[in-house]
């Protein structure tokens, strides 16, 4: 069976809402964030400087600008100069720390028995010690729990990815906190990979046989098709 990567991260997050979303095809509006604004401009920065080319500043505000202007009214003033600041904050870091980009967004295919895992891997950037890093961009106000970060799947996707396509493995993942103007890392082996196995394999297997159990946790009082939720309201 074949899954794509926000297939399995959508029935992770809850199997409800892949049956609503994806089987059933039901609308589902995601509220803006400030965060997937601020990523949209910082991998056209990454991609600018993995084809080796370096965008002004001048060039990220006007990226920004265009980004941030559809959602103006939702956000307000303040989020598009909080969101600026933290452009800034981001490009004084690359440049300071001289970061070369030399991978962003390759297609990948992960197989396990069966089944086949498909999506694009993360940032890959020349590490400190000569070798490859994932690095991982965050701007989140709050710094990441290391052992969160041992654990987060899309680091695990993405330090395997790599090790298929290159025939070697990183370094390591290193999370860039720009608010915090802070870097943490984490590290993979091949006991997280046979994990990776086990979830696309489990995940895979659930989808076959058709289970669709809520994954009831404090996130169905914001999701955004807890209104057609049989659980939350038991209007199928």
């Amino acid at each position: 069976m074949d899954v794509t990567e926000q297939q399995l991260f959508d029935y992770l997050q809850c199997p409800v809402y892949y049956d609503i979303t994806v089987n059933k095809k039901l609308p589902s509006e995601q509220p803006v964030q400030l965060s997937d604004l601020l990523m949209k401009v910082t991998r056209f920065f990454y991609l600018q400087l993995s084809l080796g080319e370096v965008p002004t500043l001048a060039t990220l505000k006007r990226k920004w600008d265009m980004v941030f202007q559809p959602y103006q009214e939702i956000l307000g003033e303040k989020k598009a100069i909080e969101g600026l600041q933290l452009l800034m904050k981001l490009y004084d870091w690359a440049k300071e720390t001289k970061l070369v980009v030399i991978d962003i967004d390759s297609p990948y295919a992960i197989t396990s028995g069966k089944n086949k895992l498909e999506g694009v891997m993360g940032v890959i950037a020349a590490g400190k010690n000569g070798r490859d890093e994932l690095l991982v961009t965050s701007f989140s106000p709050r710094m990441s729990h290391e052992d969160l970060d041992a654990l987060k799947l899309k680091y695990t996707i993405d330090s395997y990815a790599y090790r298929l396509k290159y025939g070697k493995d990183l370094s390591g993942i290193r999370i860039h906190h720009v608010k915090h103007g802070k870097d943490s890392l984490t590290f993979r082996k091949n006991s997280d990979y046979e994990r990776l196995f086990g979830t696309i394999n489990g995940v895979c297997k659930s989808l076959e046989n058709n289970i669709y159990y809520v994954r009831d946790h404090y996130g169905c009082a914001i999701c955004p098709v807890n209104n057609l939720c049989k659980y939350w309201f038991n209007n199928y």
